[in-house]
């Protein structure tokens, strides 16, 4: 290309190091080149920095810059001007040095017409535009504007203040501009890509057939975070999460915000998900102070890869990456599954599930049934725990493991937890004995979250009469992970009188930490830990270890899933209290209950 000749400027002309357009890392929001120039401009008219703007004439006479210079000396700017005579000298200077801004004549020896300008918006389209000329035609300005043009003007009528003023406002209507089609594809909280761009992305990647990854990540647990530490921390931990995907994946990759508590990723060409789902895994679930609690983020991910040469669309690898993001929450959630094609027709029958399971609780198919925990030493009922029950009208009774999940997932927890809860104290109002066991009542961690839940447990326990003494809630451990406002709601139960226990111990995180600050009375060791004992030295360690720490708490323990005399006698010979599971009772209906021990 030829050097730009400069032009004597309208103050003696520096030369600041000119920074490159082209290039840089990515930026989570704003409007990289464009908002910089207007940032400048900015400045100056606050009397801020003095930053001078750089404007590049397109210009092949040297009579017409001198021009220019005179005029913008008259309007009282210091702006620098460097002139070029031809457009392609242009378009290679726009992309080496900054330029705030380009003069071009539509009648350079290289370009005539809109051409010259067609060529610069092609290099940059984000590079404002001034049409200067002596062509004073209507239609030809209207074609100017409507091809990226800020503005047009004569120079038969050109004048200091004109000349001044067009290049303010051609800078600042680009910067708006750019800002309105930022704002159309890109999340307002997280400035990450939105749905649209995040398809229009995805779309070209598979039409490039190069083979492309499509992956959705769901974050666990928002609306609990959102409910207990408020919508501030929510969106600090949306924003946390969109910065640590863009730390993990590549240049060439896009992250949205695809609604709500999904992000989703566009990875052309992607290789190996299994790598990459790792990496997010690790990067994203590193703990975030919110306020004054450190959280722990937990993600599920959905992973569907197209291979080169396939025809799929980007509308099918979406619904694709959505089939195998449920998988893995319906799988246990803080988990990543690449799609299967088996995976279609277990959603299919999961979201039949959600269906039939509204429709039984409408038709009153629920039911409660009590399995007991006996003493290891004596044998006597001490307690009983709450379990509900599907009276399916095909499959007949159906246990909570399978369809709780979907329960949560559709929000009839809302319904279902309250008339469990409400069924269990009845049952214990009515205990036909003169002293009743403890009645223990699961509850969802998705309780927790809902408004007047302690309030609606308290009500409960005024109306139907019973001791809060003989109330047991039982919580999982891995539901102590979602923030320690849980412990909070836990704290105002115990406040009522109402006993706590820890279920299925042992299977979180950091779980003697939580034996410190939660206010439990029972440990329940959990049943995968009780089947290893005389067969897994780690298991009998592992359950030797929680009986002790817990005794040595006064905390009561309970071992889960005992089926055989060789459990129940080691559970006792290490200090467990109580037992439950097969070898003692099956769960059973009220009536049975009451006949059996009463």
């Amino acid at each position: 290309m030829t050097c730009p000749a400069p032009l004597e400027s309208a103050s003696p002309l520096r030369r600041p190091a000119l920074t490159a357009l082209k290039g840089g890392g990515r930026e989570l929001a704003g409007i990289p080149r464009q908002s910089a120039r207007n940032e400048r401009f900015e400045d100056r008219r606050r009397g801020g920095p003095q930053v001078s703007l750089r404007l590049l004439m397109v210009e092949d006479s040297a009579a017409d810059g001198r021009l220019v210079v005179e005029l913008l000396r008259e309007a009282g700017v210091d702006w620098v001007v460097e002139r070029v005579e031809r457009v392609r000298d242009a378009a290679a200077y726009v992309q080496r040095h900054r330029v705030d801004c380009v003069l071009l004549d539509l009648a350079v020896l290289d370009a005539d017409g809109l051409e010259g300008l067609r060529q610069l918006v092609a290099v940059d389209a984000e590079l404002p535009v001034v049409v200067l000329t002596r062509r004073d035609d209507d239609v030809l300005s209207a074609e100017a504007l409507r091809h990226g043009a800020q503005d047009y003007l004569s120079k038969r009528d050109l004048g200091p203040l004109m000349l001044s003023r067009s290049v303010r406002y051609a800078i600042e209507r680009k910067a708006t501009e750019l800002q309105l089609v930022h704002l159309a594809h890109h999340d307002a909280l997280t400035g990450l890509a939105n749905r649209a761009l995040f398809l229009e992305r995805l779309e070209q990647a598979v039409v490039r057939a190069r083979g492309v990854g499509t992956l959705f990540v769901d974050l666990d647990n928002l609306k609990l975070v959102n409910d207990s530490l408020g919508h501030e921390a929510g969106d600090k931990l949306l924003n946390t999460v969109g910065r640590r995907l863009l730390a993990v994946v590549r240049p060439t990759d896009t992250v949205a915000r695809f609604g709500g508590d999904e992000f989703a990723i566009v990875c052309p060409g992607l290789d190996d998900p299994t790598d990459l789902a790792v990496r997010i895994m690790a990067e994203v679930c590193e703990p975030v102070v919110l306020g004054t609690r450190v959280y722990v983020p937990s993600i599920s991910v959905g992973i569907r890869v197209t291979r080169p040469g396939s025809e799929e669309t980007g509308a099918e690898a979406v619904a694709a990456a959505d089939v195998a993001l449920y998988a893995a929450k319906r799988r246990g959630k803080a988990r990543f599954e690449v799609f299967e094609e088996s995976m279609r027709q277990s959603g299919s029958e999961h979201l039949a599930l959600q269906t039939e399971l509204k429709t039984a609780f409408v038709e009153e198919q629920f039911e409660v049934h009590y399995q007991p925990e006996v003493s290891l030493r004596t044998g006597q009922l001490v307690a009983v725990e709450a379990l509900v029950r599907w009276n399916h009208p095909t499959r007949g009774v159906v246990a909570a493991g399978e369809f709780m999940q979907a329960v949560e997932e559709s929000g009839l927890i809302g319904q279902l937890g309250p008339w469990v809860m409400e069924q269990a104290c009845l049952a214990l109002a009515a205990w036909p004995g003169a002293t009743p066991p403890r009645f223990a009542i699961n509850i969802s961690p998705r309780q927790f979250s809902m408004a007047g839940f302690v309030d609606g447990v308290a009500e409960v326990v005024q109306r139907t009469g019973v001791d809060p003494d003989r109330l047991e809630m039982e919580v999982t451990e891995s539901a102590l992970l979602v923030d320690d406002a849980v412990a909070q709601v836990l704290r105002d139960l115990a406040a009522l009188g109402i006993r706590l226990a820890v279920d299925d111990f042992g299977t979180g995180f950091s779980s003697l930490n939580h034996l410190k600050f939660f206010p439990a009375s029972t440990v329940k060791i959990d049943k995968s830990f009780v089947a290893g004992l005389g067969v897994d030295p780690v298991d009998e360690a592992i359950v030797a270890a929680v009986i002790g720490v817990a005794n040595s708490l006064r905390l009561s323990t309970v071992g889960e899933g005992v089926e055989t005399e060789a459990q129940r006698a080691r559970l006792a010979e290490l200090g467990c209290e109580l037992g439950q599971g097969y070898l003692f009772d099956r769960a059973m209906a009220r009536e049975s209950l009451y006949d059996r021990f009463a």
